[in-house]
């Protein structure tokens, strides 16, 4: 469970950046399809590995997900390709 940090550090920055653009639809397939995730590979790896099998579904759910969103966050993280304005603050003398 410990190393399943990792990947989720990547999968948090960009469902917090979902958030900030207001991508609510993306948000919820990213959690709901990961939380569906945890819990088949952890019934499926139960009867072979015991109680140890959430740690590696969890390690192998959030893996999959954190390669999937890869290509996706990397554009956020860029600032291009959003199809966002960035919003930059006036001068008090362009007033």
């Amino acid at each position: 469970m410990a190393l399943a940090v990792l990947p989720r550090v990547l999968i948090e920055v960009y469902l917090s950046s979902l958030r900030a653009l207001g991508e609510a639809r993306k948000l919820a397939v990213v959690q709901i399809g990961l939380a569906a995730l945890v819990l088949a590979s952890i019934m499926a790896l139960f009867p072979f590995v015991g109680v140890n099998s959430v740690g590696y579904g969890l390690l192998f759910s959030e893996l999959l997900v954190a390669l999937l969103i890869f290509r996706s966050l990397r554009k956020v993280l860029k600032g291009g390709e959003t199809g966002r304005h960035r919003v930059t603050q006036r001068s008090p003398e362009a007033a």
